[in-house]
């Protein structure tokens, strides 16, 4: 896992992790798949308007609006690599 914070354009904070897994894993889709349940468990899902994304193979974003942040949770396949990634990241 690789944890880091950032500052956004308009000058939010951003509050981001990575957990790098074996390429197409399905213990990557699992991490994915528990987040995506426990923040679903008290937020409210964001509609997705395009993804914003470093050229995967595949990609998954889901939002979600907890306590007035913004929660992504993003699955990402990356073949080059030989890497699926999972997300999280909490933006206020």
């Amino acid at each position: 896992m690789h944890c880091q914070t950032s500052i956004a354009l308009g000058g939010a904070t951003s509050a981001h992790c990575a957990w790098g897994f074996a390429y197409r894993s399905v213990a990557s889709q699992q991490v994915f798949e528990d987040f995506l349940n426990r923040i679903a468990a008290c937020g409210t899902p964001i509609t997705q308007t395009g993804p914003e994304v470093s050229h995967p193979d595949s990609y998954d974003l889901r939002q979600f609006q907890v306590d007035g942040k913004t929660v992504s949770v993003s699955l990402k396949d990356k073949g080059a690599l030989a890497q699926t990634y999972v997300f999280l990241r909490v933006t206020n």
